[in-house]
Parts: C-alpha cells; structure tokens; sequence
C-alpha cells in the first residue's frame, strides 16, 4: 500500500490536524482510510434518539493510552457501567479491534483497520458468478448481489497487492466496523458532532460525483472529517449491507435452488450459521416470534456497533430514533441482515441509520470492502 498526500485546493479543505485520516492506495488503485485503534466512551445521549456526545482515546494494543486521557480501559462490553444521567464510565476498547468474535472482532489485538474510503466498486458477472472489487472514487457502487455474494467477493480479494486475500484480512465490513468508522466521525477527531451530509447523487455514485475535485472540496462534508481524508458514502449512496445477521435457530433457511429465493446465511468454511467468526458476527434472536423489540433488547451489550447505542429505540414502523433522526430498525425474521446508513431518495439516512434486509439481489444495495492485519 502507498500514502496518500493530498495537494492544491484539495490540501486546504483539511480542517486541522485532529481530523486529518490516513489514506492509501493499493496496487490496483482502491483506497484506504486508517482507523486507529481507539476505546470510547458516549457521555451524552446514551440510548436515546438525540445525537450526543463520544469520547475517543486512541491507546496501543496492550490497551495502554496514548494520549492525555486517563482512567479505566476494559475490554469486555457487558462489564460497562453508566451514571444515572446515562454517562459511560469506564473507556471501552471499541471491538471492532479485539481477538472477540462474538463482540464484532476475531482478527486478534489490532492496531487499527483500513476501511474502505467508499463504498465497493468493480464489476460482477452474475452468469460466471465472479467479480473484481475495487474502491475508488466517482464510479458506480457495485450492486445487484445477494449479501452471500457480497461477503464471498470480498473475503476473496486482494486488490493487486502481492499477497492472499486472507493475509490482508480482505472481508466484508461488519457492523462493529461500521459503528468504529461511525464513532471516530462523530468525535472531536472527525466532525466534532455534526452530522456527515448525505451522498444524495442520484446514480449511485461513489463520493456523489464522477469528478473527483468535486469528491474532495465541495462534496467533503459527505466524508466523516468533513474533508478530502474522511471516509464517504456512510450517508445516502446506497444501502450498505454488513456481515452481520440475527440468526434464529428455529428457521428453516432455505438453501439457493432454482426458482426460489436465496435465503442461505454468510458462512464460513467449517462454521455454522449461528457462529460468530472473525467474518461476520450473529446475533442473538430475542423471542420465539424473531420480534425486532426483543431482538434489539437481546443484543443491547453488542456495543460500538452504532445500534442499541445511539438509538433510542427500534420499530418496524421505521421511527426516526436513531441519532440524527435517523431510522432505527432491528433485523427480525422477514429481513434477518443488518444495512447502514440508505440510499439517496429515501428519508431520515445516516450514519446511524440501521435496518433489516433479506438475503436478496437489490440494486441499490451495496458493501464496504475492509483489510484487517
């Protein structure tokens, strides 16, 4: 992977140095965007519909500060405890970077992730059933695949780069990865508490413009710094679903055949439906009936996933109560798989946005391609 140093006009949208990101190329030309290894603590608007307020503490991966911050540093997400106004206590190291699956990591201590800069780009052929994934700016978000697809591509691919898919970490984002990138936007480090705008070009355009000058200077307020470094398209764009899924035991799944509906869950190779790996996490059903209230009640310690956190509830009549007014609504049996942040053309987006979809081909559903190692 090669820096990426912006110049020109471009340079002077870069606010200052707490928001300015990492950015990379690989040989292929996809771009990169460094999130660090952070805990976090949300000291306004816990669980409630008001977009509030997140601490970020970047620390190393014997969990030791690297800043000015102090205080209790813990790992596990069920030991958090809140004052009564709802104020976090202890800096929880986010999951998206730890060695536990079942909380949204698996691919050990990390010092950071690469996220995708924009939302997957490349081609898919669905006759021959294969694809070239990319990330890059002013092109067509890659859509008409089925989330079982998606997380099969992007476990496969290795931008050109002269390694395996696997030793890049090569994978479909999770939600705790989402919620990671969303997390870090919305702190002091990105847009210091404003709202990321949304990509609203009608074509389903990465960065929301063929032009990348636009991409960087006038459109920079649909990135999470709010300038060219953040990462884009976690706004409006297209939908983008994550390899994240609750799973209900009693279901019986359908497996793709022909004239039906494929309905087959994201698995790894030698895992079950219901496991949690390093590639995609499950979560737990909350009733016999796979309600979404009770869903969302189940899975309320899945922290730093911008769900059950950052909303104040979540209904199947899709109320905007998430933060940003943004729509809250939980996976539950008719659409067991997460998807973040919409589409252009529809209300109440964001990055906090959360729904619920079925394993379907949809055209205006895409992924975010992230590297882990």
């Amino acid at each position: 992977m090669t820096l990426i140093k912006y110049t020109g006009e471009i340079a002077q949208t870069e606010a200052t140095a707490n928001n300015k990101w990492a950015n990379a190329v690989t040989k292929d030309g996809s771009m990169w965007v460094w999130i660090p290894r952070y805990a976090y603590k949300i000291t306004e608007g816990y669980h409630s519909n008001k977009a509030g307020k997140i601490e970020i503490a970047f620390i190393d991966t014997e969990n030791n500060f690297l800043n000015e911050e102090s205080g209790e540093i813990i790992e596990d997400p069920s030991k958090v405890t809140y004052t009564t106004e709802g104020v976090q206590e202890q800096w929880l190291v986010h999951p998206a970077f730890t060695s536990n699956a079942e909380n949204g990591g698996g691919f050990g201590e990390l010092e950071g992730l690469w996220v995708g800069k924009f939302e997957a780009t490349g081609t898919y052929d669905s006759k021959s059933d294969t694809g070239k994934l990319s990330v890059k700016p002013g092109k067509n978000s890659l859509v008409n695949m089925t989330p079982h697809t998606q997380f099969r591509i992007a476990k496969t691919s290795n931008f050109s780069e002269n390694v395996t898919a696997k030793e890049l970490g090569s994978h479909m984002a999770k939600n705790s990865e989402w919620g990671a990138v969303a997390y870090l936007g919305h702190s002091k480090y990105g847009t210091n508490g404003e709202e990321v705008e949304k990509n609203d070009f009608y074509g389903y355009i990465t960065g929301g413009s063929y032009s990348k000058q636009t991409i960087y200077t006038t459109n920079k307020k649909q990135s999470t710094t709010h300038n060219a470094t953040g990462i884009y398209d976690m706004n409006g764009g297209t939908s983008e679903r994550v390899a994240s899924y609750v799973y209900n035991p009693n279901v019986d799944y359908l497996t793709p055949e022909e004239g039906k509906e494929e309905e087959i869950l994201c698995e790894d190779e030698g895992t079950g439906r219901g496991q949690s790996t390093a590639y995609k996490t499950v979560y737990a059903v909350g009733s016999e009936d796979d309600e979404e209230a009770a869903n969302y009640e189940a899975n309320k310690e899945k922290k730093g996933d911008a769900t059950y956190e950052t909303s104040a509830s979540a209904s199947l009549n899709e109320n905007a109560d998430a933060w940003f007014n943004a729509i809250a609504s939980y996976p539950q049996i008719d659409g067991p798989y997460f998807y973040r942040g919409s589409r252009y053309g529809v209300d109440n987006t964001g990055i906090f946005f959360f729904n619920g979809t079925r394993n379907i081909i949809h055209d205006g559903s895409s992924f975010r391609p992230v590297l882990a190692f």
